[in-house]
């Protein structure tokens, strides 16, 4: 064989590019809640660690964990984890919207 090295590369190229498939796949995803709210949205939270992610109808936002417990702040979002569901207070309004649980995957 005239590029013994060439083949050799390509075959280790291909094994690590087939076990970095195997691990994204086996990867496990955040635990998501989906809820609905007073004001007709849905929206989904997902736990990711220190953060949460929130997809609304408006977007997805990160929030971090705030001073208080269960809270949890971004820059146009607030949300309150309640016994019932979640509480949401937007950057700019003082209306509380209520969130409860619909739909809980982990």
């Amino acid at each position: 064989m005239k590029h013994p090295r060439l083949v050799s590369g390509l075959l280790v190229l291909s094994g690590i590019i087939g076990a970095g498939i195997g691990l994204a796949v086996s990867s496990p995803a955040p635990a998501s809640t989906e809820f609905v709210c007073t004001d007709g949205e849905r929206l989904t939270v997902a736990n990711t660690g220190d953060t949460l992610r929130i997809r609304t109808g408006t977007g997805i936002f990160t929030l971090q964990a705030g001073d208080e417990p269960h809270q949890f702040l971004g820059q146009s979002l607030q949300l309150r984890v309640q016994d019932s569901g979640v509480e949401l207070l937007r950057a700019g309004s003082t209306e509380v919207v209520r969130c409860r649980t619909l739909l809980q995957r982990t």
